[in-house]
């Protein structure tokens, strides 16, 4: 089911609002976990899911799309 609605979701967004939205879904799950579960993660865990949210929209946003005339 999960991949119907982000399939329908990136019909309806940009690619940025798009790819901003996955790289959060990291921090989504522990939140749920955390909610659903109740253990609270470890430190090491919580940074690790800083780190990848960060990277996933620093990738979103830094980088560029390669020009058509040269090789990706």
């Amino acid at each position: 089911m999960t991949f119907s609605l982000e399939s329908s979701s990136l019909l309806r967004l940009t690619a940025k609002a798009f790819g901003t939205l996955m790289s959060l879904e990291p921090a989504i799950a522990i939140l749920t976990d955390l909610l659903v579960l109740g253990p609270i993660p470890n430190t090491a865990s919580a940074i690790v899911v800083i780190l990848v949210v960060i990277a996933g929209i620093g990738a979103t946003y830094l980088l560029r799309p390669p020009t058509s005339g040269q090789p990706p």
